[in-house]
């Protein structure tokens, strides 16, 4: 479970315990922290709003519904994640090794990229049709801008599988991780 020191964190730098201003970002924050940790299903307006003690009352100035909130999730997901991978993979390099080794740095650096983002996204996809599509556009996208490098750097058309070995690779690499460090 998320432990409350991120919420504690909030109402202690707002100096009012008691008449707690939290912003858009500190909402975003504990969602985000609440979906990697505890998956979408723990990512609602009045246990976060407990947790920022703060009323639900102040989640609505910058959200219209917990569905507004889920979206802009996503699109936080998907401007970071993926838009990292994408920029990444049409820098120039000199040579298709330093082409690989610029997305690679996506995946040693996780303000470019966060794996664990990436798992609950993935895991919540499995819930919801609308985030599942959602995750295969970004998949394809993340997969054709590999490709794109690819033949930017090697004579002979590389095969439709070498952008998603080279994302599927990484993938397997962080499941593997996760499962030796348990």
């Amino acid at each position: 479970m998320l432990s409350d020191s991120s919420a504690e964190a909030v109402v202690q730098r707002s100096g009012l315990i008691g008449n707690t201003k939290v912003t858009r970002e500190d909402w975003m924050k504990l969602a985000l922290e609440t979906l990697i940790s505890e998956g979408v299903e723990a990512v609602r307006v009045l246990a976060l709003g407990q947790k920022l003690n703060v009323s639900r009352s102040s989640f609505y100035w910058y959200f219209k519904s917990r569905q507004d909130l889920l979206d802009q999730l996503l699109d936080y997901w998907r401007n970071n994640n993926t838009r990292f991978i994408l920029e990444q993979a049409g820098r120039p390099a000199a040579s298709i090794t330093e082409a690989v080794l610029n997305v690679f740095e996506c995946w040693l650096d996780e303000r470019l990229f966060n794996p664990r983002l990436d798992f609950a996204v993935r895991a919540w996809s499995r819930q919801s049709a609308k985030v599942h599509r959602i995750v295969n556009e970004e998949d394809d996208a993340r997969v054709d801008a590999i490709r794109a490098m690819f033949l930017r750097h090697v004579t002979q058309t590389p095969k439709p599988s070498c952008g998603r070995a080279c994302c599927t690779s990484r993938r397997s690499a962080i499941t593997r991780s996760r499962l030796s460090s348990r």
